[in-house]
């Protein structure tokens, strides 16, 4: 246990020291993001670079608590190694987005290859459990962590678009993680829990509102990345089984947000990598809320999400938790806060699609009964309504009464 607290204590510490310095170092290279009165709602420019300052203190903390570890402590030095350096190329890849702004197929390619070592590494289950049954992923397991880790960074990612949104969102999800992993016995992964904790919280001094520096690309995605993986391996020590409800449920707010977002392009022929204003954190501000009422209010859902999957991990309490997160965003859609619109044009699609196939019965091919072996098309037209027509015995009288 006091190898987590210093190791806590250390990132919390370095986080706090560096984020001026990082800031000061923004400015001085142009690394800005401005308001644009659209998507960002900021009143005056604030730099980026947050992330350096988060990644910083996470891998150093990482690496004292790997100097710090008891003998035969194997483990964590592995998997602190492996996401230290998955969060570099991670983090790099955040510095060419925030600076040149990479198209998002690109993106997403380097994303992949960024957290490609954690899963080369093995640190990732075999199998999934929940409700009483276990499955087997055989030769899926790998690239279903893949596209795990992926889908948590990009949900992170989209999340980090109000002043301590993705900050406070990554303080609760990795103290919850810590607490499962410590539960577990699992020392590897409640460290780096703790450390990334201990990174936020140091930076998040600095990024609650109103923000003076922004985590941007480079900490909002470094953060999905070790979350994503932490929530894969900090249930079972040996990693080999998970339950698909505890990390569906740890990240349930960034992946909600993610989904509807880009089902909402989807339905609206859009691609879904094109931005628009309709995210959890938009949506709470177009409700009138505050900056500081936005947060207290993404603190809640976390707090809720983090409480349904204590439920999962320590009561086995898997049909209450899921009930609990289902019930909740069917709340939040309810008070037309989030989830509504893309319900409207789900319905509004699925009302065209029956549109459509009532339409394709005015068209009926006949049977196949003539000579020639040729089908015959009837075109039903629509007949003109009586008191508009004209017969031809009316014609005549017309033109005698003219």
């Amino acid at each position: 246990m006091s190898l987590l607290i210093i190791t806590f204590l250390t990132a919390l510490a370095i986080a706090w020291v560096i984020t001026p310095l990082i800031r000061t170092m923004a400015k001085q290279h142009g690394a800005i993001d401005r308001p644009d009165g659209q998507r960002k709602l900021q009143k005056k420019p604030v730099p980026l670079w947050g992330g350096v300052a988060v990644y910083i203190a996470f891998c150093a903390s990482l690496l004292i608590a790997a100097l710090l570890r008891q003998p035969g402590q194997s483990v964590p030095a592995r998997l602190t190694a492996v996401l230290a350096f998955s969060t570099s190329l991670l983090s790099l890849v955040g510095l060419l987005d925030d600076a040149f702004n990479l198209r998002p197929r690109s993106k997403l390619l380097l994303q992949f290859l960024a957290a490609s070592p954690v899963v080369l590494m093995g640190f990732f289950p075999r199998e999934l459990s929940g409700f009483g049954f276990t499955w087997s992923a055989g030769w899926m397991a790998a690239p279903l962590a893949l596209i795990w880790l992926v889908g948590c960074i990009n949900a992170v990612n989209l999340l980090d678009g109000l002043d301590g949104f993705a900050s406070a969102v990554g303080i609760i999800l990795s103290a919850t993680i810590a607490t499962i992993a410590i539960h577990a016995d699992n020392l590897a992964a409640a460290t780096a829990a703790m450390a990334l904790a201990g990174a936020i919280l140091g930076f998040f001094r600095y990024n609650y509102p109103p923000a003076t520096i922004y985590l941007g690309d480079t900490g909002s995605m470094m953060i999905g990345l070790v979350l994503g993986e932490l929530t894969l391996f900090a249930p079972d020590p040996s990693g080999r089984t998970v339950s698909f409800l505890l990390p569906a449920i740890l990240m349930a707010v960034p992946f909600w947000d993610m989904v509807i977002a880009m089902t909402r392009r989807s339905l609206r022929r859009i691609s879904i990598g094109t931005p628009d204003r309709e995210h959890l954190h938009h949506r709470l501000i177009a409700r009138g809320l505050s900056n500081h009422q936005a947060l207290a209010a993404i603190v809640s859902l976390c707090l809720t999400t983090a409480a349904a999957a204590f439920a999962v991990s320590f009561l086995q309490m898997e049909v209450f938790a899921s009930v609990v997160v289902i019930g909740l965003f069917g709340l939040l859609a309810a008070l037309r806060i989030t989830g509504h619109v893309e319900l409207q044009l789900a319905f509004r699609e699925i009302a065209h699609l029956i549109h459509q196939t009532q339409s394709s019965f005015h068209r009926q091919p006949l049977p196949d009964d003539t000579a020639d072996g040729k089908s015959v098309t009837i075109i039903m037209v629509p007949q003109r309504p009586q008191e508009n027509s004209v017969t031809s015995r009316e014609a005549p009288d017309r033109r005698q009464a003219a």
